[in-house]
């Protein structure tokens, strides 16, 4: 799959330093949340894609100093590769920006709405590290939208972003649940915790076995790649580990697969909880 199939592109330096402006301009316009969760989804540049060998300009260096400040990671690469990702006829000038499907949220801003420590009806939300294909990506915002999670933390560098792709495969479901931009997933973890969250890795190693785990409170799923699963150090600052019980011969379960398993093992826990105290 090109970058070509990911999604919409700023394209031309004149185009890419306006938008990028832009955001400098309203860095908070749009990333509040609404009652609802959601607000104003105007999409965001996530990616700066440059040619390498660029004759620099004033522009150029705007771009760099935009990005930067921003915090959008830039990738220096082949011309060849803008080209392939925006067509040969594109008048690109060897720069490019990728679109995000929907606005996304800083951390903080979604974390504002438990600032006064009332997380008594449990919220959930999933925490990704290392999920690289778009495909995967929106499953699990589908399946954590269905199970009536509250955000799915994505990290900007070395994950997929959200993508037209992200946004056809979630089925819709990107319109209702908040993309939360995570910049460091172990700070993400430590904020999270004094926010009063949970934060329980999905580990197919170790861990407890999920169906004895006591899920019924405030929670945050971290979900690693399949086969790879969770880095070492979130591994080592999640509270505590889950494993999801496999008594076949396969290994592993797609991340999206697993992520359903444990967010719906959430919803059974809860609801049980409801019946018993009726």
């Amino acid at each position: 799959m090109s970058e070509r199939d990911e999604g919409e592109f700023v394209f031309g330096r004149n185009a890419l330093l306006v938008y990028l402006e832009k955001m400098l301009q309203e860095p908070d316009e749009g990333g509040k949340l609404s009652e609802n969760g959601i607000e104003n989804q105007t999409p965001e540049i996530v990616k700066v894609f440059l040619a390498d060998s660029l004759d620099a300009d004033t522009r150029l260096s705007k771009i760099e100093s935009a990005a930067k400040r921003l915090r959008i990671p830039v990738t220096v690469c082949d011309r060849r590769k803008i080209d392939q990702m925006l067509g040969r006829d594109a008048r690109h000038q060897g720069v490019a920006g990728q679109l995000s499907a929907v606005k996304q949220l800083e951390l903080r801003d979604f974390l504002g709405r438990y600032k006064n420590g009332d997380l008594s009806d449990n919220p959930c939300v999933v925490l990704l590290d290392g999920i690289e294909d778009p495909h995967n990506l929106g499953a699990i915002v589908r399946v954590a939208e269905a199970s009536g999670a509250k955000a799915v933390l994505v990290p900007q560098r070395r994950s997929a972003q959200v993508s037209g792709t992200v946004s056809k495969v979630s089925a819709g479901a990107l319109a209702y649940i908040p993309i939360v931009r995570v910049h460091n997933l172990v700070n993400a973890v430590e904020d999270l915790k004094k926010a009063g969250f949970w934060v329980v890795g999905l580990d197919v190693k170790g861990g407890t076995d999920l169906f004895d785990s006591d899920l019924v409170r405030p929670l945050a799923i971290c979900v690693g790649a399949e086969g790879k699963g969770l880095s070492r150090l979130v591994s080592e600052h999640c509270d505590f580990n889950v494993k999801i019980p496999m008594p076949g011969k396969t290994e592993s379960l797609n991340a999206s697969v697993a992520c359903g398993v444990v967010l719906f093992e959430v919803v059974r826990q809860k609801t049980r909880g409801v019946i018993a105290n009726r």
